[in-house]
This record gives structure tokens, sequence and C-alpha cells, in this order.
């Protein structure tokens, strides 16, 4: 496993980290639609290729069923976190004294730093093809007959 892939793992637990420290923290439960947001958009803005098939393939109705779903599924993995922190909570018989703004940080960093080191995996992957094409066609050009 190469580094951005450690990286990209690491920042995919700090997401999870946030609504699992906010049940911690004991902070309040309308802190849970800010992680679904947070959620939703880690999904969005990591897979713009499935959108993209989507909105290209489907009609706008789909690409909505599609987002609903998707946030649906995001809710119930916010909610299993926040709960299991809330779990450990009364387990330990106290909360985490951090400010409650420290989780939602949390995730939300960790959503901008995997984009931007996804985005600089997609520009290797963009430079690679890039360059397999422009040899592919040199050497088509060059075993061409004359």
């Amino acid at each position: 496993m190469d580094l951005q892939s450690k990286l990209y793992s690491l920042l995919a637990a700090m997401l999870y980290a946030g609504p699992l420290l906010a049940g911690l923290t004991g902070a309040p439960e309308a802190l849970v639609v800010v992680f679904v947001g947070i959620f939703t958009l880690w999904v969005v803005v990591m897979r713009p290729a499935i959108w993209k098939a989507i909105s290209a393939e489907g009609t706008p109705f789909a690409l909505a069923l599609h987002l609903g779903s998707v946030t649906l599924l995001q809710s119930l993995l916010v909610i299993l976190c926040f709960a299991i922190g809330r779990g450990i909570a009364v387990l330990m018989g106290a909360t985490l004294a951090i400010p409650g703004i420290l989780p939602v940080l949390l995730s939300a960093g960790a959503l901008i730093a995997a984009r931007a080191l996804w985005q600089g995996r997609a520009n290797q992957v963009d430079a690679f093809l890039d360059e397999a094409i422009q040899t592919r066609n040199e050497m088509a050009r060059d075993s061409a007959p004359r």
C-alpha cells in the first residue's frame, strides 16, 4: 500500500471519528444534520464520475433518487457513529470536555484534505494516461506502412 492510500485511509477514519467524538462530548443531536451533510459531500466530491454518469445517462429524477439514497445511507452511518460515541460516554460515566465544534472541524478537514489528495492523484492518473496515449500514437505512426 503506497503512502497516498494510507493517507486516504487515515482521512476516512478522521471523517468517521467526527460524529463518534461528537457523541462522546455529549453534543446536541442537531449536530447529526451537519455530519450528514459532510458525509454526503464526501461521497459526492470523492466520486464525481458516478454523478456525471448518472446525470448524462439518466433523468433528473434518477439523479435525485440516487442522491436521496446516498443521503439516507450516510444518515444511518452518522447516527450509528454518534450513538456509539454516546454509548461509550454512558459506559464511562462522563463526557469528553472538548468544544463541540472540534469534531465537526475534524470531519470537514478530512473531507477537504481527502479531496486535495484525490485531486493530486487524479492529476497523476491523467498525466499517465496522456503519456500512454501519446506513446501509442507514436508507435502506430512509426509502424504505419509508408
